[in-house]
């Protein structure tokens, strides 16, 4: 499915470049120099749009898919095709791309395959829809692309900046959440303590 959409988009004027996750490291901590995790931030930079292709596994997109994601950057623009009959993936992606702040066309592609013996998609009502998503999408990328700064432009994000100098990184984000988790978790144990003391003060004098 994936090759069908690169070879359409190929015929619609775009440069196409492939991703293949084998290898990719689950994220964690330590893994930002692995090869696999630099390819793809190298071609996440490199690209002015995106194509995600995903089967449907138990009614959701893999966890490869979702790992790629996490690992990734945001996109400009994003079409998704999640690959089996049900709905439930692409609404996952549309989860994913929204959080990721990506633009994405609002229309999704779920189909029941069926490719000939040499790998290409029968023609038919799918593959149709399949061309329709791919069009949008270079439509969209042409349309918002020229805006794309000032559609990521907030002004949480320049307010950070002015106080920090710099936007956070989300590690960076985390550990300032923890810490003032702990902070505040340490001063109820100490006005707890407080409380404690003055209870058994008052129960001493009550027996004395």
């Amino acid at each position: 499915m994936a090759f069908e959409a690169a070879r359409i988009l190929h015929h619609l004027g775009c440069e196409v470049r492939m991703y293949d996750p084998a290898g990719l490291p689950v994220k964690g901590g330590v893994q930002h120099q692995h090869p696999k995790v630099q390819e793809l931030r190298q071609l996440s930079e490199w690209s002015e749009a995106q194509f995600w292709c995903s089967p449907e596994q138990h009614g959701n997109i893999t966890a490869v898919l979702k790992n790629q994601s996490e690992l990734g950057r945001k996109g400009t623009a994003v079409a998704d095709d999640a690959d089996g009959c049900l709905f439930s993936p692409c609404s996952r992606l549309d989860t994913a791309f929204d959080w990721l702040r990506a633009a994405h066309p609002r229309q999704d592609l779920s189909v029941c395959a069926a490719f000939t013996p040499a790998g290409r998609l029968m023609p038919s009502s799918n593959r149709d829809r399949l061309v329709d998503v791919c069009e949008e999408l270079v439509k969209m990328s042409i349309i918002l692309l020229p805006y794309a700064e000032l559609l990521n432009d907030r002004y949480s994000e320049r307010e950070e900046k002015r106080i920090k100098g710099r936007l956070e990184t989300q590690a960076e984000k985390e550990k300032e959440k923890d810490e003032g988790q702990r902070r505040r978790l340490i001063r109820l144990m100490r006005r707890d303590q407080g409380r404690m003391a003055k209870f058994s003060n008052v129960l001493q004098q009550w027996k004395g």
